[in-house]
């Protein structure tokens, strides 16, 4: 009896050993997510403040903070667009009326899906934007809602 509650109590001692850097990496991963996130906010917004330079834009529907790269001027009718491309920031302010479709998708790659919107202008130099959503289909979907009402108006 002696040597199963010792063997209990070994392996308690063990699981919950084995069960901290579990947490500890659970909490470091949030932190650098969290922190890449802001890190990804300050980007777009200063790539928006160099396109609006001079120039007034309201972001009226916003999905700056999300990692996407699209920001709505409902009132001026202008949408900023920004991309990441070969690790470069890409971006443009486009009015509405070159906003011609747009089409969601997703990738999978091993295992793990992105969603995104496939946004085609009228622009020669950059016809195609593709917004990455991430792993949130919620909001490729909410996306792709507000383009389709800035599309429509």
């Amino acid at each position: 009896m002696t040597l199963l509650w010792t063997l209990l109590i070994v392996t308690f001692v063990f699981s919950a050993i084995f069960m901290l850097p579990t947490r500890w990496y659970t909490g470091f991963a949030s932190w650098v997510k969290n922190s890449s996130s802001k890190h990804g906010l300050h980007v777009l917004e200063q790539e928006l403040a160099r396109q609006t330079q001079g120039r007034q834009f309201k972001q009226d529907k916003s999905f700056l903070k999300d990692g996407v790269g699209l920001a709505l001027d409902l009132t001026q009718r202008l949408a900023f667009v920004a991309v990441r491309e070969d690790g470069k920031l890409k971006s443009a302010i486009l009015p509405f009326t070159a906003l011609k479709s747009h089409a969601a998708g997703e990738r999978r790659d091993s295992g793990f899906y992105d969603y995104y919107i496939d946004l085609t202008v009228a622009d020669a130099a950059h016809p195609m934007w593709r917004l990455v959503c991430g792993e949130n289909p919620e909001l490729a979907a909410s996306v792709s809602k507000a383009l389709d009402e800035v599309m429509a108006a």
